[in-house]
């Protein structure tokens, strides 16, 4: 079975449970859940978000910060908190 067919065949429960198997280490029937096993359930669980979820809402989804200025950064603070740094000769 090909990867696109089991990932279409992937029932939410059984996405639950394979996203806790990861997480716990154990099946829902308290089996220690194997490194092969966990593995395959992450590909799994990666690929039914691709299809099924939203960028944002996707395991392992990181958030970019967007690049500011230093100058725009300086009149965003209150600059009463800001350290004095003197240079000596």
């Amino acid at each position: 079975m090909s990867i696109e067919k089991l990932v279409e065949s992937v029932t939410p429960e059984l996405y639950k449970n394979m996203q806790k198997a990861i997480a716990t280490g154990k099946w829902p029937n308290g089996v220690e859940v194997t490194s092969e096993q966990r593995e395959n359930c992450l590909q799994v669980v990666i690929a039914y978000d691709e299809l099924h979820k939203n960028t944002e809402d996707r395991v392992g989804y990181l958030p970019t910060k967007p690049q500011r200025s230093t100058t725009a950064s300086l009149k965003n603070q209150d600059l009463k908190e800001l350290p004095i740094t003197i240079l000596k000769d």
